[in-house]
């Protein structure tokens, strides 16, 4: 059973993700382009909220190329992305085992995808492989 106090909306982390420090100061010019902050985040914020879901938001050390594979040799699975589509606007992403394909939720549609752009990822969630 999940604790109800550890259970958050993605809204509340969109909300908190543009309040934050990384969106002030010298980085206030990139708050509406979440991608480009990938390289400036110092910490990675680990929330866990339930014993099978972890979030985390901008984790830089997972902004290279062969990510999916490192995922793969560690004890997490990443399983789905919220991606900044434009000015306000988010995407959902999840990945299917079964077809070892990306289906992207958006607002008008469902459907098959390749790989979702990393450049614009804002949440990661991953689910633990035990």
């Amino acid at each position: 059973m999940v604790d109800a106090s550890k259970t958050r909306s993605i809204q509340s982390y969109v909300d908190e993700l543009k309040n934050s420090e990384c969106f002030k100061g010298a980085n206030a010019l990139y708050s509406d382009r979440c991608g480009c902050l990938r390289d400036m985040i110092i910490e990675t914020k680990h929330i866990e909220t339930s014993a099978t879901l972890v979030f985390y938001l901008f984790p830089s050390v997972y902004f290279i190329p062969d990510c999916q594979i490192y995922i793969e040799n560690n004890d997490y699975m990443l399983y789905g992305v919220i991606c900044h589509k434009s000015s306000g606007c988010y995407s959902a992403f999840t990945y299917c085992e079964s077809g070892s394909s990306w289906v992207e939720y958006s607002w008008s549609k469902v459907a098959p995808v390749g790989l979702p752009d990393f450049r614009y990822v804002c949440i990661l969630f991953y689910k633990n492989k035990i």
